[in-house]
C-alpha cells in the first residue's frame, strides 16, 4: 500500500516514510491498515474500537483520538494539517490516499 511518501508492507508489517522505517506500535499499525482498507469511507470511533481494540474494558473514544494523533505525527508532513488521516467532524475518521 502506498500513499504520498509512505509505503505500508502488510507482508512484513513495516511502514516507511521516504524510505526510512517508521516505528509504529502494533495497535497503531492495525489502526492505519484498518483506515486504509476502508477506502475513503468515514469510520466511526465506535467501529474502530470494535475492530481494532475489540472493545477492551476502559477504552474510550479519546484513546482512538490519541492513536490517530500519534499516527499523524509519525506519518503526515504536517500533523496539524493532515492530508491522509482526516477527521470527519462528529462522525469519526477517514483515510485519503
Amino acid at each position: 500500500m502506498r500513499f504520498g511518501n509512505i509505503v505500508v508492507d502488510p507482508r512484513t508489517r513495516t511502514v516507511t516514510r521516504q524510505g526510512v522505517p517508521v516505528e509504529l506500535t502494533p495497535r497503531e499499525y492495525e489502526l492505519l491498515v484498518f483506515l486504509i482498507k476502508a477506502d475513503g469511507a468515514i469510520i466511526s470511533r465506535e467501529l474502530v474500537m470494535g475492530e481494532v481494540w475489540h472493545y477492551v474494558p476502559g477504552l474510550t473514544s479519546r484513546t482512538v483520538d490519541q492513536h490517530v494523533a500519534r499516527l499523524r505525527h509519525k506519518l503526515e508532513i504536517d500533523a496539524a494539517v493532515p492530508q491522509h488521516i482526516l477527521t470527519a467532524r462528529k462522525a469519526g475518521y477517514r483515510f485519503v490516499s
